[in-house]
């Protein structure tokens, strides 16, 4: 067991190496939202004595937090815009990616501060549009054969393209590839809390386009949705071709035949786990369709899971 910087009591030493080792602020706090854990880079881009800040609380840092705290600690995840409160008493807007339970008790807040990205090297790199694909499912947490399989791609090419990415971003593994991205912002979507989902096209003989099947499902989607939860383990689905509301599929053989991205607001989506032993239900999303090699799109979706479906 491990203080570390500020740490309030006992902290596990990996947890606490892995924390020390972000570029970002990270804050651990308790139940009532008193600060337990800090890192350095919270003490850098703050400002505050490590004394002083570690008699602070969320509320402290981020006025206003504690009104969304308790659905935060049932829920299990926050992520969106914040006002943190810095050491000359001015406020930075920044993107928070909340996890609660990190360790039993403890709930870590990931701060991404918009003036890191001023000198950091991934800020001139050029990624092409696979490169991005598979950043995205890395930060999502995905393995390398998930993400093959997610882009229809081999696993040797995913180890490929990672290579290729940690050259760009002038950095040695993958916790330090997706801490560069999320605070050059090209990870903005998931710290907003949009969900992602992948699908594939399911075409006639004739290259008619007739339905669409899901090869991968965001983390942030199968914790929203509790039907989903069998598959949290194992995020993707290889079940058998889903119906496609005939909204969904002008969009999917637009954005493929013109190779650009298209917003979508209100079209009806059905998740390909619904059915499967529980009753089918389907909802209206709104968000950015993205085309991927492969006759695949990915979808960014940015409507709140409808309350009754919780």
């Amino acid at each position: 067991m491990s203080s570390g910087t500020g740490a309030v009591g006992p902290l596990d030493a990996p947890l606490a190496n892995f924390l020390q080792g972000l570029g970002n602020p990270a804050l651990l706090c308790d139940d009532l939202g008193r600060l337990r854990f800090f890192n350095q880079a919270a003490v850098t881009s703050l400002g505050y004595a490590p004394d002083k800040l570690a008699a602070m609380g969320a509320e402290d840092l981020y006025p206003g937090i504690s009104e969304i705290w308790e659905l935060f600690l049932e829920q299990g995840v926050f992520r969106g815009r914040f006002d943190v409160r810095i050491a000359d008493g001015s406020f930075i807007s920044t993107h928070v990616n909340g996890t609660a339970n990190a360790l039993p008790g403890m709930h870590l807040t990931l701060a991404v501060f918009p003036h890191d990205v001023m000198n950091d090297p991934s800020r001139g790199a050029t990624l092409t549009d696979r490169e991005r694909g598979v950043l995205l499912l890395l930060a999502d947490g995905a393995s390398g054969s998930e993400i093959a399989l997610a882009l229809g791609i081999a696993e040797e090419t995913v180890q490929k393209h990672t290579a290729n990415l940690k050259g760009k971003m002038e950095v040695v593994n993958r916790t330090e590839l997706v801490s560069i991205a999320l605070r050059t912002g090209l990870l903005e979507g998931l710290m907003n809390g949009e969900r992602i989902i992948i699908h594939q096209a399911i075409r006639d003989p004739d290259g008619s386009l007739t339905a669409s099947r899901t090869t991968y499902v965001g983390r942030e989607t199968l914790r929203a949705q509790p039907l989903s939860n069998r598959f949290a383990n194992t995020p993707i689905i290889e079940g058998s071709a889903q119906g496609s509301s005939p909204e969904m599929l002008d969009i999917i053989g637009s954005v493929l035949a013109s190779g650009r991205p298209e917003p979508f607001r209100d079209i009806v989506v059905t998740p390909g786990w619904s059915g499967s032993g529980t009753p089918r239900y389907s909802y209206a999303a709104t968000g950015t369709a993205e085309p991927l090699t492969g006759d695949r799109i990915l979808l960014r979706i940015t409507t709140p899971v409808p309350p009754d479906l919780l």
